[in-house]
């Protein structure tokens, strides 16, 4: 008893922490989506109202349109680069610790440093990556963040550049708890480099992958800084996603009780995908619950 009680006693502050910045904001949030607001002010219970209004809005399905767009790029091409970039620390014997430094260095920068370091880079007249296109005979280069066709890859890509690193340190640990006597065995067998990683490497990935994909989705879901900060939702709302979306209903229009059910939205929906990717990771590759 007494040592039950000892090792609660240690969970005790981060349980504490975690109700009162968690949990307590988490209640409050879903409670604010049933009221009727006049800036902060709350006027009186309204029940579904500003779920209904959120659901009939046409803004809420173009920002979900907009996450999914990002989400699906930044989780193909993340994926990969994390992976290719695994294998090049996996394999990069004495300098597998200075490309885990350079690789892994973008995630550790402010995430508004970064939005307005690439906003420079992607300037249609000063910008570097412009300049380059222009002297390789390239005219008339993209304008990356007010083109609406382009705008809101461009700011996913941002997101691929400073969070693959960290990816990548995900399917480091799953190489590395790949026993070495398997890759031995391959090359006995005399199985291709491509035969080995797909036979080998890929399935035992598995459950590293899983994870990987589930922290990417809620992640790029999630996505709020870089957007305020590089295009601030336009042009023409064509990069506003569902979190810029939230955030101009309750600070922009005072609408606390329409952000606040957009925010139950955002959790409902993130918790039913994370729900979804989980399930079918376990039954097609059998992981362990």
């Amino acid at each position: 008893m007494k040592r039950q009680l000892l090792w609660f006693s240690f969970l005790t502050p981060a349980l504490l922490i975690y109700g009162v910045f968690f949990l307590i904001p988490l209640y409050r949030s879903m409670e604010f989506g049933f009221f009727k607001w006049e800036g902060i002010a709350r006027r009186g219970f309204a029940g579904l109202y500003n779920f209904r209004i959120v659901l009939e809005d046409g803004s809420l399905w173009h920002a979900l349109k907009n996450n999914l767009i990002t989400t699906s790029f930044v989780l193909v091409v993340q994926t990969v680069i994390a992976l290719v970039l695994a294998l090049l620390v996996y394999k990069g014997g004495r300098k597998a610790n200075a490309y885990k430094f350079f690789y892994f260095m973008p995630i550790v920068l402010s995430t508004v440093s970064v939005g307005f370091a690439w906003s420079y880079l992607y300037h249609p007249s000063m910008g570097p990556i412009n300049a380059v296109l222009k002297a390789i005979g390239w005219e008339n280069a993209p304008h990356w963040l007010s083109d609406p066709d382009i705008a809101m890859l461009s700011v996913a890509w941002v997101m691929v550049w400073q969070h693959a690193g960290y990816e990548m340190l995900f399917f480091v640990a799953g190489l590395q708890a790949i026993p070495e006597e398997l890759f031995e065995s391959c090359k006995i067998e005399g199985a291709s480099a491509w035969q080995t990683f797909t036979k080998i490497t890929l399935p035992l990935l598995q459950p590293v992958t899983a994870l990987a994909v589930v922290l990417t989705t809620v992640g790029s879901f999630k996505v709020f800084e870089l957007i305020y900060v590089m295009t601030a939702g336009g042009p023409f709302s064509s990069t506003k996603v569902l979190a810029f979306e939230i955030y101009e209903q309750a600070f922009k229009y005072n609408e606390i009780g329409r952000a606040s059910a957009l925010s139950l939205v955002l959790f409902l929906l993130l918790s039913l995908i994370s729900a979804l990717q989980l399930y079918y990771f376990r039954n097609r590759y059998d992981m362990q619950p």
